[in-house]
């Protein structure tokens, strides 16, 4: 009985490995830890007005904004950057990732407007960075997304950027503005900051989780399989046990009458057995008495049998002599029969 119980076991830590050896995704959503915007007036190379210098990290809204031609020949130009912590994701292995920007306002004339995304290298802080003080960014955008109108999140698929920079520094830096510029015109999109909590810059990073089942659910598993292991070789101890000690059924003997089986087993409940005999009788209290009873008893058993002997053999002589009659008559053996036959009365 112990071996079906191993096989349980055996199953059962087969179906838990076999869980556990699937792999899993898991998601991360990583708030921006910085998140600013930078200006300039490409018109004006002395800076007159200071601009480049301007610090706009504190603003609850980051830009991406241009302004050409529309007073006098100045042309404005805004870049909107964004910063993210990946310690949290740093051993990882990344499967996908995605910046996502709330639009809060836009002022787009023809619609939608093409947003291209920026990886952008080194450091800087939203407290301290300026156009002069920026980080640098890479000619060629790494993604691009049309934005179409305000209050509306807009996605742009930023995976190999965040799986290159997340084991080799830690964190991911974009830098993101308006492509296509118009003589004459002024256009922006406002993007929720950091500053106001839900809809604030964000990155929703799936990485692949390693293979197993928490250990919680393993040592339950164990437990249970265990347990059933217990349960079926007390069992099979109690059943052994009890078949032991069980007597093995004989078949009936023959009746001493007809020599069938089954008519000992019909008549049963009608004649009591030699033990039965004994228990009809009352008992005994004395030693004389006792083995006086018990004479009694086999004298009766003895001439029960003697009497069922008699009958068959009185039943037996009748057939056989009943037998030899009807062979005689059959062959014409009676004197009386031959002389009806010859005419004779």
């Amino acid at each position: 009985m112990l071996m079906p119980g191993l096989r349980v076991l055996g199953v059962a830590l087969a179906f838990l490995t076999l869980v556990g050896a699937q792999p899993d995704k898991s998601v991360r959503l990583i708030e921006a830890s910085d998140d600013s915007w930078v200006v300039t007036n490409l018109a004006d190379e002395k800076d007159s007005e200071r601009i480049r210098e301007t610090v706009l990290g504190t603003q609850d809204f980051t830009r991406a904004w241009y302004a050409w031609n529309v007073v006098g020949s100045e042309q404005v130009f805004a870049v909107g950057l964004v910063r993210f912590d990946l310690s949290s994701v740093k051993d990882q292995s990344i499967a996908s990732s995605h910046l996502q920007l709330y639009a809060s306002r836009t002022s787009l004339k023809p619609q939608p407007r093409l947003v291209d995304v920026y990886l952008v290298e080194g450091t800087w802080s939203e407290s301290a960075v300026t156009y002069n003080s920026r980080p640098p960014w890479g000619v060629n955008p790494i993604a691009t997304t049309a934005v179409y109108g305000p209050n509306t999140w807009y996605s742009w698929d930023v995976t190999s950027a965040v799986a290159a920079t997340a084991k080799r520094d830690g964190y991911v830096s974009f830098a993101y503005s308006l492509r296509d510029v118009d003589a004459q015109s002024e256009e922006q999109i406002l993007f929720a900051a950091r500053e106001l909590g839900a809809n604030g810059p964000r990155l929703i990073v799936t990485y692949d989780t390693p293979p197993g089942l928490p250990v919680d659910v393993i040592l339950g598993g164990v437990a249970g399989a265990l347990l059933l292991v217990i349960v079926a070789f007390l069992l099979g101890r109690y059943l052994a046990r009890h078949s032991r000690h069980a007597p093995p059924a004989s078949p009936p003997a023959p009746d001493p009458v007809t020599g069938r089986a089954d008519a000992v087993e019909a008549r049963r409940p009608l004649a009591p057995s030699i033990q039965g005999l004994f228990r009809l009788t009352s008992a005994p209290t004395t030693s004389g008495e006792r083995a006086t009873t018990t004479a009694n008893a086999s004298c009766v058993a003895v001439e029960t049998l003697l009497k069922r002997c008699s009958a068959a053999k009185r039943g037996t002589a009748a057939t056989r002599n009943g037998t030899v009659r009807a062979a005689s008559l059959s062959r014409g053996a009676n004197p009386r029969a031959a002389t009806i036959t010859n005419g004779n009365a």
